[in-house]
């Protein structure tokens, strides 16, 4: 079976790059912009999902809480630009798989999805919105 990973991130540019990081494992991707949108896509019942923390209706913690309540087995990774260290230790008592910061090295969200490292040519990394 291909693992299926849900991506949700408001901003169009990094999710795409997301997406076309996980692609080359041949992983079915579906896409959220929003909390609405996230929850709608957990009725497909992802293997993983990427969460932002700041989404234009809500929070990624809504849609960790969902999937713990929903009881999925789904490994969740927090993605985040914050680096507030109250802000980051809320996202770490969410208990995610692992709570990485923007930008993101290749590396660091495939150790975090339990994946094999790349062949080269090696980590990259995915820029801050200016």
């Amino acid at each position: 079976m291909v693992p299926r990973i849900l991506i949700v991130d408001d901003h169009l540019p990094t999710r795409r790059v997301l997406a076309r990081l996980v692609a080359r494992k041949g992983w079915t991707i579906d896409e959220a912009a929003d909390v609405h949108g996230a929850l709608a896509a957990l009725d497909a019942r992802p293997d993983y999902a990427i969460l932002d923390l700041i989404l234009p209706d809500g929070g990624g913690e809504r849609i960790a809480a969902e999937i713990a309540a929903r009881g999925l087995p789904t490994r969740v990774v927090i993605c985040t630009g914050l680096c507030v260290p109250d802000q980051l230790a809320a996202a770490e008592a969410m208990a995610p798989g692992r709570v990485l910061t923007k930008p993101i090295k290749l590396d660091d969200l495939l150790a975090a999805l339990n994946l094999p490292k790349p062949t080269p040519p090696g980590p990259i990394a995915i820029p801050l919105p200016g």
